[in-house]
């Protein structure tokens, strides 16, 4: 059976696509653009509307603002209501916490990969494998995902807030209208999370880098 695959990353990475078309012998037709806009044109606006077996995305392109697409993952999320047959893959060089858990929720994708894991032998494998219907995590973002799964059973939406807030510069007597608790119940959290990582009586700077050490933000 022929497939057809269209590819959304930067102009330097074509080769990669390049070599997967030659070494995917059950590739029809693979098509690469290096934006967003390109592809959402490619992907809705054509006529007759072109059908992709598998997209592949960057997470990280120039978003197309005119259709409020910031990212990979959200052009992702339009082509898993728009085109449910078409099975994505949304990859990216570094994956934080916070982005690899909303790609997963809101897109659902048949594969998520770390650049670090691929390789010009690999690709066509973790490729063919979910053409065939299997979901497929890379080895590092597996080893991401038992470290999120272990610190969502410890930590939960307000702590995140907390965390995130701390990191980009708030204050704690800052938070209570941004995460809607109280500055005592915020300080009461920031304690427990303290705790958690055995450092009961650490500076915030230091909590916010033990919690992004442990990719809990």
């Amino acid at each position: 059976m022929a497939f057809k695959i269209l590819a959304i990353d930067h102009q330097l990475n074509t080769d990669v696509y390049l070599n997967l078309g030659q070494h995917l012998p059950s590739c029809h037709d693979l098509e690469v653009c290096n934006s967003l806009k390109d592809a959402y044109c490619i992907l809705f606006e054509y006529k007759p509307q072109f059908f992709f077996d598998v997209v592949i995305l960057n997470w990280l392109m120039p978003p197309f603002a005119e259709k409020n697409i910031c990212n990979g993952a959200v052009l992702a999320k339009q082509i898993r209501t728009k085109l449910s047959n078409t099975k994505i893959i949304v990859m990216a060089r570094f994956w934080q916490p916070s982005q690899l858990r909303d790609t997963i929720n809101s897109c659902k994708p048949d594969g998520i990969f770390e650049k670090c894991d691929l390789c010009f032998q690999n690709i066509p494998i973790f490729v063919s494998q979910v053409l065939k219907g299997e979901i497929i995590r890379t080895p590092t973002i597996l080893d991401y995902l038992q470290i999120i799964h272990r610190n969502d059973i410890n930590f939960d939406e307000y702590d995140r807030q907390i965390l995130f807030y701390l990191s980009i510069g708030y204050q704690t007597k800052d938070l209570e209208p941004l995460v809607y608790l109280s500055v005592s119940a915020i300080k009461k959290r920031k304690q427990k999370m303290k705790e958690h990582f055995y450092m009961g009586g650490c500076s915030d700077i230091e909590l916010i880098s033990i919690a992004k050490e442990n990719k809990v933000i």
